[in-house]
């Protein structure tokens, strides 16, 4: 099953040059902290579609790169004009081409011949394609793509592996290995005509000399450097530096760090090589964007921070890392580029581990919380309203001008205490698919309805496709109807009524029966073996999953609740809230503004989560039915009445949120244990239950 979303592993890729007259101030024997924060700003950006760079090589005219596609092409990239062509580049049968380098403006290419396990190191020169020499494959780090290739300006040739650079003179004989406390991540050649290698340890990044009596130690900059790329520098002697997250300027001499410049303020996503012109002081820099294309960002310095703009904190739990979406990131990156009052830093609560929401609440309890709270993984969305730690965002919303074009009725399903505490730009929904065998029966539907449907199988079939246990089963079915036994508003709880106990029992007895072991069924026998099947709609296409089981234009149903339906809305990486007490919530609205921009609304990837506004979901919905779904003889795509049954849903029908609060959620499945094992009666629980989540409302 593919969605036409691309996916790609990056490599630690190294930039190798040729201009290493490197640049900036330096700062003697300063510490870290006291090092110049330099600003820049980004004027450009252009997008190549080059996709999933590997390595990029800068020259002084132009830069060179090559993608992790087998047998893609070599792509240069002039600066003036700003355009990429395609060198001419034919693998032979058997041929892999590995690295590149660049000497002078002449690119040099490494190329792996596996029937004769060598590698030769070509150039390229008027033209054509030039064999410089060949080497015994010795060594199977040498093959890595993006590993790392030099060219001195004698043509001797240094080949990178781990924690070691080996030399060849141009002839190919061996010369001379370098042991290094870390591995190389950028060579240059000095004025003296030294070539020299920077290496990136554990403790900091290190100097060498690459001479004759072997790799001698110049200096040790103690720093962190997870993701270190060179960035060549012209009319400067010094050395230009990314860690990954923020850019250093490095005396050479002395290793001493004068300047930093953090990469998130700058608006640059990711950096994978680049140039600094020390005379201009601006950057050309290329890396990635979400899309996994590159792109060049063109920068210039700027006044300091607080000159210039007001800094705003995002509080994250991990989705600005990565470990769910890039949206996130995307947006603070657009942000930056463009707001000329305000710039965001992200402070990373993920990074404490296990005391990660201890860090957060007290931060918010002492008055030092984030501006901008990442809202994704919280959960308990109302403690934190009660608490008193979040910003009513109504009045901001009433202001707004997307104001008349927002889902309400997506939005309200997270109103809590009257107000709007947080903004879901995108988000999922879950519904219901009955089993077409079933359908014909039901006229109207509820819980009455769903029970009845239970009642004639005759536990036949499974509830829900593959959940066979009472406790996810009760999950599920109180997660959905969740409204019904919880008003936040008034604070009170329904547990101890007739429905809560029919629903106690139906969970009871479906975790009682003999099911078969369906830890060897696919998904679509899961669902086709159930009454009910799962429907999870991270974007419309999610619609076509169950197309295949219950058949074109099924229609979507809610979890049931005892006088209707509930359809569940999730939230999405980008919901986040303002913090109470923030002294900068405009500039915090002005960024949870940003998100509801067409661009942000509809510019995210596949899966990133349905767009809030009602006029970008339509243009959403014309770009959904071009997806296609399905195996090479199975395409499937959208069809008009399949995205007027999902939008029929967001548009008229019941909501309630995705997630069920979890001191509520434990309270029940700590006294449905009881229940289930037999220990107390569904009355007794119901009760106890009523009791202890009044107390959680009422605190």
């Amino acid at each position: 099953m593919n969605k036409r979303a691309a996916s790609a592993k990056y490599f630690f890729i190294l930039t190798v040059t040729a201009l290493f007259a490197a640049f900036l101030p330096a700062c003697g024997k300063r510490q870290d902290s006291e090092a110049e924060q330099k600003v820049y700003g980004i004027d450009f950006v252009q997008n190549h579609a080059i996709s999933y760079p590997e390595q990029i090589v800068c020259g002084p005219k132009c830069a060179w790169v090559i993608t992790a596609a087998k047998g893609s092409c070599i792509y240069q990239l002039d600066y003036d004009p700003a355009v990429a062509s395609e060198i001419p580049w034919q693998q032979g049968e058997g041929e892999r081409l590995i690295n590149i380098a660049q000497r002078d403006g002449i690119l040099y290419a490494e190329v792996y011949l596996e029937e004769k396990e060598f590698f030769e190191i070509r150039k390229y020169i008027g033209g054509i394609w030039l064999k410089v020499t060949a080497l015994a494959a010795e060594n199977e780090e040498w093959a890595n793509v993006g590993g790392g290739l030099f060219v001195d300006s004698d043509e001797n040739i240094y080949l990178v592996s781990r924690g070691k650079v080996t030399l060849f003179k141009a002839e190919g004989e061996t010369k001379k290995e370098y042991p290094l406390g870390g591995d190389a991540c950028f060579f240059r050649e000095n004025a003296e005509g030294e070539v020299e290698c920077m290496a990136a340890a554990e403790k900091g990044i290190v100097l060498y000399g690459l001479g004759e009596d072997g790799a001698e130690k110049k200096w040790e900059l103690k720093v962190s450097a997870q993701n270190p790329v060179g960035v060549v520098s012209v009319g400067g002697e010094n050395i230009c530096l990314s860690t990954g997250e923020e850019l250093l300027f490095i005396e050479s001499g002395s290793g001493s760090l004068l300047a930093r410049s953090d990469l998130l303020v700058c608006g640059v996503r990711s950096l994978l090589g680049g140039v600094y012109d020390a005379q201009e002081e601006s950057l050309r820099l290329y890396g990635t964007e979400s899309d996994g294309n590159l792109c060049c960002s063109l920068l210039s310095v700027r006044e300091t921070y607080a000159q210039q703009r007001t800094e705003l904190v995002y509080g994250t739990m991990g989705a600005y890392n990565g470990s769910v979406r890039d949206n996130v990131k995307d947006a603070i990156m657009a942000f930056n580029r463009t707001n000329e009052n305000y710039y965001i830093t992200v402070r990373n609560y993920d990074s404490y581990g296990d005391n990660d929401l201890q860090r957060l609440h007290a931060d918010m309890a002492g008055g030092n919380g984030p501006d901008i709270i990442e809202m994704y993984a919280l959960g308990n969305y109302e403690t934190y309203v009660k608490n008193g730690y979040l910003e009513d965002l109504t009045p901001y919303l009433e202001r707004s001008l997307y104001q008349d074009d927002i889902l309400w009725n997506v939005l309200n399903a997270y109103e809590s205490d009257g107000g709007m505490y947080l903004i879901i730009p995108h988000f999922s929904v879950e519904a219901l698919a009955i089993n077409p065998e079933y359908q014909e029966k039901i006229e109207e539907w509820n819980m009455e309805t769903f029970l009845e449907l239970v009642e004639d199988n005759r536990w036949e079939q499974p509830i829900l496709g593959g959940l066979n246990d009472a406790q996810t089963l009760l999950w599920y079915l109180l997660s959905g109807r969740q409204e019904e036994f919880i008003d936040w508003n008034r604070k009170e709880a329904a547990f101890e009524t007739e429905e809560f106990e029919k629903l106690l029992a139906l969970c009871k007895e479906n975790g009682e029966q003999e099911w078969p072991n369906v830890s060897e069924w696919t998904f679509e026998e899961m669902q086709r073996n159930a009454i009910c099947g799962l429907v999870f709609l991270p974007d419309f296409s999610g619609y076509l999953t169950l197309v295949d089981v219950y058949g074109r234009e099924y229609p979507l149903y809610g979890y049931p609740t005892s006088d209707g339906q509930e359809y569940r809305i999730g939230l999405y990486a980008d919901s986040c809230a303002i913090y109470a007490g923030s002294e900068h919530k405009e500039g915090a609205w002005e960024y949870i503004e940003s998100l509801l921009d067409e661009e942000r609304q509809i510019g995210g990837r596949i899966g990133d989560g349905i767009p809030i506004r009602r006029s970008v979901m339509e243009k959403y919905g014309k770009e959904q039915k071009k997806l296609e779904w399905g195996s090479q003889n199975n395409i499937k795509t959208l069809t008009d009445a399949e995205l007027d049954i999902i939008k029929a849903v967001l548009y008229q029908g019941n909501l309630t949120r995705g997630q069920l609060n979890e001191d509520i959620l434990n309270v029940v499945r700590e006294e449905a244990a009881a229940y289930f094992a037999g220990d107390k009666s569904a009355g007794e629980t119901a009760r106890i239950i009523q009791s202890r989540v009044e107390i959680i409302l009422s605190e």
